[in-house]
């Protein structure tokens, strides 16, 4: 009865899960997540193309705004001038021209192509049949008439789009992205209706030979290899920049500070690595993989052949592994956490003592690979190692506790020396990693409530952190009910660090794909605290598991499942005459976009080095340039006042680039002036003016005597958040802001354990007040502002000594709750 009642749930909590991905799904549609839509390109012909200056190409969007279509082609011979909709997954409810009065008449001819249909107006047809409509300015708009453009739907709003390419390639999409999740369902419901077929098959996986083929075959199809190809956006660059870094043979902790540490090909390959490195990690990852795998599955295969848990929970344990999502890292944790509880809290395990040693060295392997993966899990290792020292010291296992630090580190120094480190780079790594991971949080937050987001995303983004508190309540509370239950509570001691650390991961940023994170690498972890439970006899009936239970529940319903068209990761690793092809295209295809004069180009690539500020490394990559970067290669990720200043020293020592290409870029509605600072000063004292390339890059080249300049401070005071700070004048050079604002004791506990609201500045001009997100601890580097820049047409100014927009006043503004009220500031005049 109880079995009938526990199918029932399962069956009932799978249809929720099936629902909720659905419905997630069209959440992404509704936001243009997905290209369920055609292409839209307008080609007009013009009489004369010198005309086409007259003419401006808008859609207009499902909410009824009209945005220009900027991304154009000219073709000279035919007079002809195409624009493009970018980005393509957007709805279109039509397309608008608008011209002025003087030059109606001079299109020839004008064609709109909506995926594979085209229409034709000749240019009296489109004065004829485009219906002219008000236009904002003293132009003259006409409307692409869609009458006999709308596609037929039977969904809400799509019967205004005429981009739609129709319901059934939404529906044919929803079935086969959700093919795991009804895959998953119907293997449950099968098994657990045949109990008789599920023993055959766990019986016969007894054999080592038939489980570790199994196992294997369920790393391939999980799949977690992650090949990157060479793009010009910020994650793509940065991953192009590691694997440059790694053939360039740059040294960690020096040469190159980041997130990730001198292994972090096992978990972002690059299309511009070789054949012998991508073999390298994808060997590794499957091995790894692997092992990890089995050891989860060989414990809950163990645990259901000695009749400690059902074959209902068997089965529910085994399939949640094999078809949710998890990265590589969390099956590697999950294994290193399960290792550790074998070798040191199990008490099935008895007098097995070999086992038991082999368990413990696994453990500390992975935990020193894992600390050069990514530098946060040298924060989660040592946690782990401090907790089972402290337990190994209660047991009175006194070398235990010796071999823990011993192992861990000698296999870091090992697994340094083996990745082509240097020995003495060993505690830069360290020093200036802590900086990035300590800077991180307070730099990256993301407002709890998105006043530039609309109410229901606001609400939505709320109610899945609440969910992720109660989750967190809810494991919290099952720990205080099996209090008696020793190895629980210290297995949850064990995994309290990466629970802390993957909720930070998923709600510090706070967007959709963050927050599945956090469910995605608290699966693994519920499932194994559940089995521990079942283990240490605790019937799946106790109200402690059934807590549980709904943990694993909620989290099945927000983790990603695995998808099946990642097979192809495989294929440009082994064939790398496919790989130099695609290889050579997407550099082809940014110069292209980029579009560099041939003397520029010429030049550069002469140049003994040339670094690129902030973030496009695949573009250098893709000119063959000599890169030489500053240490933190990224701009936003310059959190703290030291990795400002070691950006700042690389460009005013010897070895400081010859040239640097530079852009108006930064993220957050951050003002990307104020990302580097002590960069931005030393790039005014020891760069000029080479080159601006289309308003879209500047090209910076040394100059052969730098500026000694001597600054002029002021004295500091106090000023209050929120109030104006009157910026000091001077006829020529520039003025910088010296600032130092504190948080609130309670500020701090937030910002250890959550995060705090983000710190705004307000600059006020002669034209207007601009708003910017500002990392906080960055302005003690002294900021500029003397003048406000907008745009690269500023920025090229005030590298050429000119005053642009002048800036009368600059405040700060924060959460009074969370920031000292009062904090202190001085200027600097150069």
């Amino acid at each position: 009865m109880i079995a009938n009642r526990f199918i029932r749930l399962i069956f009932y909590t799978s249809l929720v899960v099936l629902v909720a991905h659905l419905v997630l799904d069209l959440q992404y549609i509704i936001g243009d997540r997905y290209s369920f839509l055609d292409e839209i390109a307008v080609s007009i012909k013009y009489k004369d193309l010198a005309d086409q200056k007259h003419y401006s190409v808008w859609r207009q969007t499902l909410d009824n705004k009209s945005i220009e279509l900027t991304d154009k082609t000219v073709d000279s011979l035919r007079r002809t001038v195409s624009y493009r909709n970018i980005p393509r997954s957007t709805f279109i409810r039509t397309i608008s021209i608008e011209s002025d009065s003087i030059h109606q008449n001079v299109v020839d001819s004008i064609l709109v192509t909506i995926g594979s249909n085209t229409i034709a107006f000749s240019g009296a047809a489109y004065l004829q049949y485009w219906l002219p409509v008000p236009s904002s300015t003293s132009n003259i708009r006409r409307v692409l008439p869609t009458e006999s453009l709308l596609p037929t739907s039977h969904l809400p709003s799509i019967g205004s789009i005429i981009n739609w390419r129709g319901d059934w390639t939404l529906f044919k999409y929803i079935i086969v992205h959700n093919l795991s999740i009804l895959l998953f369902i119907g293997l449950f419901l099968f098994f657990a209706s045949r109990p008789n077929t599920l023993a055959i098959v766990v019986r016969r996986s007894q054999s080592n030979g038939v489980f570790l083929v199994g196992i294997f075959l369920i790393a391939l199809f999980k799949n977690t290899f992650q090949f990157w190809d060479l793009e010009a956006d910020l994650d793509p660059s940065f991953v192009a920049g590691l694997a440059w870094a790694r053939l360039l043979h740059f040294r960690w902790g020096t040469d190159l500070i980041f997130t990730y540490g001198p292994y972090f090909w096992l978990v972002f390959t690059s299309i511009v690595m070789p054949t012998g490195q991508l073999l390298l990690a994808l060997g590794l990852n499957l091995a790894l993989l692997v092992l990890a795998l089995g050891s989860v599955f060989a414990y809950v295969r163990n645990l259901y052949v000695s009749k400690r848990i059902n074959s209902l929970t068997f089965l529910l344990g085994a399939l949640i592994l094999i078809f949710f999502h998890f990265d590589f890292l969390d099956y590697l944790i999950a294994a290193v956490l399960l290792w550790l509880y074998r070798s040191i809290l199990q008490p099935s395990m008895g007098q097995q003592k070999q086992r038991r040693v082999v368990y413990l060295h696994l453990a500390i392997a992975m935990l020193s690979l894992l600390s050069l993966i990514k530098f946060s899990y040298v924060a989660f290792s040592v946690s782990v190692l401090v907790i089972t020292s402290l337990i190994s010291l209660f047991q009175k296992a006194y070398l235990r506790t010796l071999l823990l630090w011993v192992g861990y580190l000698a296999w870091v120094l090992a697994f340094w020396l083996v990745a082509g480190q240097q020995s003495e780079d060993i505690l830069p790594y360290l020093q200036n990693g802590y900086e990035i991971a300590s800077g991180y949080t307070e730099a990256m937050a993301s407002p709890i409530w998105d006043d530039s987001s609309i109410w229901l995303i606001n609400l939505g983004s709320l109610f899945f952190l609440l969910i992720a508190m109660g989750v967190l309540l809810g494991l919290a509370v099952h720990i205080g009910l099996a209090y008696h239950k020793r190895a629980i509570v210290l297995f949850a001691l064990l995994a309290a660090p990466i629970v802390f650390l993957a909720f930070k991961e998923g709600f510090v940023r706070f967007d959709p794909p963050h927050m599945a994170l956090f469910y995605s690498q608290l699966l693994p972890l519920a499932l194994l605290f559940l089995l521990i439970a079942l283990e240490n006899g605790i019937s799946i009936r106790a109200f402690s598991n059934k807590l549980v239970l709904g943990v694993i529940g909620v989290s099945c319903c927000l983790a990603p499942v695995i998808q099946f068209n990642k097979l192809s990761n495989y294929e440009l690793v082994f064939d790398g005459t496919a790989r130099l092809i695609r290889l050579q295209q997407q550099k082809r295809q940014l110069i292209q976009d980029f579009g560099l004069l041939p003397s520029h180009q010429t030049v550069l690539q002469k140049a003994r080095s040339v670094d690129i500020v902030p973030t496009n490394i695949a573009l250098l990559y893709a000119f063959d340039l000599n890169w030489k970067p500053r240490p933190v290669f990224q701009s936003y990720s310059v959190y703290t006042p030291t990795l400002s200043q070691l950006n700042g020293q690389a460009y005013e020592s010897v070895e400081a680039p010859d040239y640097v290409v530079w852009s108006y870029y930064t993220i957050d509605n951050r003002y990307a002036i104020f990302d580097e600072p002590g960069l931005l000063q030393a790039t005014l004292r020891n760069y000029t003016l080479y080159a601006n390339h289309a308003n879209a890059y500047l090209v910076l080249k040394r100059r052969q005597n730098s500026k000694n300049t001597q600054l002029t401070t002021t004295a500091p005071k106090e000023y209050q958040l929120g109030n104006r700070v009157a910026v000091p004048h001077v006829p020529v050079g520039h003025i910088f802001m010296q600032a130092q604002v504190e948080l609130t004791f309670i500020g701090k506990l937030m910002a250890l354990f959550y995060k705090v609201p983000p710190l705004t500045v307000f600059i006020q001009t002669e034209r207007a007040i601009y708003r910017h997100r500002v990392v906080r601890r960055t302005l003690t580097e002294g900021v500029l502002a003397s003048s406000y820049l907008a745009d690269m047409n500023a920025f090229e100014a005030l590298v050429k000594r000119r005053h642009g927009v002048t800036v009368r006043s600059i405040g700060i503004e924060g959460n009074q709750f969370f920031y000292q009220k009062a904090f202190i500031a001085c200027f600097q005049s150069d």
